[in-house]
């Protein structure tokens, strides 16, 4: 018994060569023992059993030896399967790493970074000047080829410090590159008053690019006004009464505040306010090389809101401190001159308004401009300005009602969703297509965020049976690589990857494709089916049909064969992760980029202004319309 065991290991080691093929191999295993026992009869009959078997494997020779010449003997003989079968494990590195390719989406996982990067890493910067809200979506922005002067403007657009030493410096290297160019001027005078004037060498030079501002732009009164600025907030440091009640009494330097008071009333005879904001940032824009797809889309979002806003911070320091001078003037007896002072307020946010509209910002900054002028007309008694400023901030709060009023859905998902509140406004005057978009923008995000997950993980299953594998041939046993009838085949394609294919892709569909289902548990409900269910269910098809091929062989008892689930399934795998990768991955993301430039959500289209755009639009002709009717009062 023991002899005829030996022989048959023998015989196995010889032939394992021809293991892609189980009848060849059994062929040929039942030749080679018949030679085994003949040369072992004739070996016995001077040895003992023991040295003629021993003579009988040495007459055979080395089994690896022989392994190789019965290959090269039997090529002609092996099967069609036998051949699919070599090929399947000369591809299945290759189709591994053609699938980890096609599965790999540079561009979407950018976007799908800064998509979630202000909710997972928290990067939210408030900027005191303005109380702008910003996101950072830059990374990776490109440009064409710029000159030194271009790239100096680009710096100082996209520098990640929104103030001090370094914009300073550049700032001003642009201002001196053309003192003749209003917008460099302009930019500059508004960088150093927003930075802090702490010494008398930079206030000279601060009054020289005002000067220089006041000859080549004559009508803006942007330059009084940040010299009245400036006046007023070495005149009155508020940030020694913080956290007490304001009154007149913050005033510590009367002269002071009075000549900014002059310099603050010849403002109010001149034109609107040009900072130069949009001017500066069309240059930008010039500059930018961007897609129309969902990481271009967040980069001009990110470039739109890089406008540098530091006016905001003149008109709110300056709408603090006229009205605590009212105050003042009030308490000495002046009511008329306080009166006429506050009144001011017309002209003064109508001024700051006309000149910029192109931010949300521009919109509350005026609102906030009002409310601190109706702060001191309530403690006046200023009967019309309590009245005006008091519609002015009505204005904001109906606006904000009307939010209210939107469905919970959409109101969720502007404040914690994809584009945030942060970044676009909540309202469109009867018109839900733009929301309708943003809904199906960031579920088809979403599945394109859940469909690397996916891939992730089925790579992670076939490294797990490839590790088996190894595992399996280390011990001594032999992964054999099935290949199964073509209804086996059929019957895998149509349950195991066609029809949850049409499942997911109707479930995604359903979900942001007709626009009408929104919220977290749905927004996860395909992620689950695509990371969770397909793999797990797909894997159950495969088994099955293993198992089915393996008894069909009558080897689910042979030692050679027993473990070779696991390279199958490895397979199997890859061609899940290769379809994956190279259908469901290019849907999605077609499906992500065309929800993008629907509706001009993100990209302005043909001319015709984006959603953002026009709600601004909207709000900012409310708010002038209400202004111009009580300037005319």
């Amino acid at each position: 018994m023991e002899k005829q065991e030996e022989m048959k290991a023998f015989a196995g080691m010889c032939s394992q060569a021809l293991s892609d093929d189980v009848e060849l191999r059994q062929e040929v295993e039942l030749e080679l023992l018949d030679h085994l026992e003949d040369a072992y009869e004739e070996e016995r009959q001077d040895a003992t059993e023991e040295e003629a078997l021993k003579n009988a494997f040495k007459r055979f020779g080395n089994p690896e030896e022989i392994s190789s010449q019965l290959v090269k003997n039997n090529a002609a003989r092996l099967s069609r399967n036998a051949r699919i079968r070599r090929a399947a494990k000369w591809l299945l590195l290759p189709l591994l790493i053609i699938g980890v390719l096609l599965c790999i989406d540079v561009r979407g996982i950018k976007a799908s970074s800064f998509v979630l990067r202000p909710f997972l890493v928290k990067k939210l910067v408030l900027e005191e000047q303005g109380n702008e809200d910003y996101y950072d979506y830059s990374d990776g922005v490109k440009t064409r080829k710029l000159t030194a002067d271009e790239q100096l403007l680009f710096d100082l657009y996209y520098n990640k410090e929104r103030r001090g030493k370094i914009v300073d410096e550049r700032a001003e290297r642009l201002y001196k590159s053309n003192t003749d160019d209003q917008i460099y001027c302009a930019t500059c005078a508004l960088e150093w008053a927003s930075s802090g004037i702490t010494t008398q060498e930079q206030r000279s030079k601060l009054m020289a690019v005002l000067d220089n501002g006041r000859r080549i732009d004559g009508t803006n009164p942007l330059y009084d006004f940040i010299e009245a600025y400036m006046l007023m907030t070495s005149a009155c440091n508020l940030s020694a009464f913080d956290g007490k009640e304001l009154n007149g009494d913050a005033i510590t330097d009367c002269n002071a505040f009075e000549k900014a008071v002059v310099i603050y009333k010849r403002a109010l005879t001149m034109g609107p306010v040009k900072t130069y904001g949009k001017e500066l940032q069309e240059k930008v824009r010039d500059m930018l090389v961007t897609r129309r797809d969902l990481l271009g889309g967040m980069q001009l979002l990110d470039f739109e809101m890089r406008e540098r806003l530091t006016y905001i911070s003149v008109g709110r320091e300056i709408s603090k401190r006229i009205p605590l001078y009212c105050e003042k003037l009030h308490a000495d007896g002046k009511k008329k001159e306080a009166l006429e002072l506050l009144g001011t307020w017309r002209r003064f946010l109508l001024q700051f308004l006309e000149g910029n509209h192109g931010h949300y910002l521009d919109l509350l900054a005026s609102v906030k401009y009002a409310e601190r002028f109706l702060q001191s007309a309530k403690k006046l008694e200023a009967k019309d300005d309590i009245a005006a400023l008091q519609a002015v901030v009505d204005w904001l709060k109906a606006r904000r009602d009307n939010v209210s009023q939107s469905t919970d859905d959409f109101r969720m998902i502007r404040i914690s969703g994809l584009l945030g509140g942060a970044l676009t406004l909540p309202e469109f005057k009867g018109d839900e297509s733009a929301r309708r978009i943003e809904r199906k923008l960031e579920a088809a995000t979403f599945d394109v965020i859940g469909l690397g997950f996916a891939c992730v993980i089925i790579l992670l299953i076939i490294i797990g049976y490839g590790v088996a594998t190894l595992v399996i041939r280390m011990n001594g046993r032999h992964p054999f690589l099935f290949v199964m009838s073509q209804d086996s085949y059929k019957s895998l394609f149509f349950k195991g990857i066609l029809l949850p294919a049409i499942i997911y892709l109707l479930m995604c569909w359903i979900v942001a494709g007709i626009g009408g289902v929104s919220g977290v548990f749905w927004q996860l409900l395909p992620c689950v089916f695509l990371c969770l269910i397909w793999p797990i269910g797909y894997g159950v098809f495969c088994r099955r049909a293993i198992n089915e091929r393996i008894h069909g062989l009558g080897a689910m008892e042979n030692h050679d064969f027993k473990a070779s689930r696991s390279l199958n399934m490895m397979c199997l795998y890859v061609v899940l992760l290769v379809v994956i990768g190279g259908i469901i991955r290019p849907v999605q993301t077609w499906r992500q980029h065309h929800y993008a430039r629907q509706d001009t959500l993100l990209f302005p289209w043909h001319g015709v202004e984006t959603a953002e755009a026009k709600s601004i639009r909207e709000g900012y002709q409310q708010l002038m319309k209400l202004l111009n009717t009580e300037h005319n009062k």
